[in-house]
């Protein structure tokens, strides 16, 4: 869980001046700012390649907060085992 926060992370801090953000499990596209759909785009591509999973145009539609991220990466990575 925590290396998810962390790629979310990262992906928000990215390119910004703004102070260094610290994200946690209840965080949302509502509770942070500078979470726009460019970061969305950004933590998609980051979890992909961290975790080697492809998304598709749902999966990204449903990366609106730090829950349903993680949720995601458990049941993709859950997926990927059992096949």
């Amino acid at each position: 869980m925590q290396t998810v926060i962390d790629v979310i992370c990262d992906a928000l801090n990215v390119g910004t001046n703004e102070e260094i953000l610290t994200i946690d499990i209840n965080d949302s596209v509502d509770t942070i700012k500078r979470w726009d759909s460019l970061v969305t785009v950004s933590i998609a591509l980051a979890i992909s390649s961290k975790f080697g999973l492809e998304l598709d145009i749902d999966s990204l539609e449903e990366m609106t907060s730090v829950k349903k991220i993680i949720s995601l990466v458990s049941e993709s990575h859950n997926n990927k085992i059992t096949e």
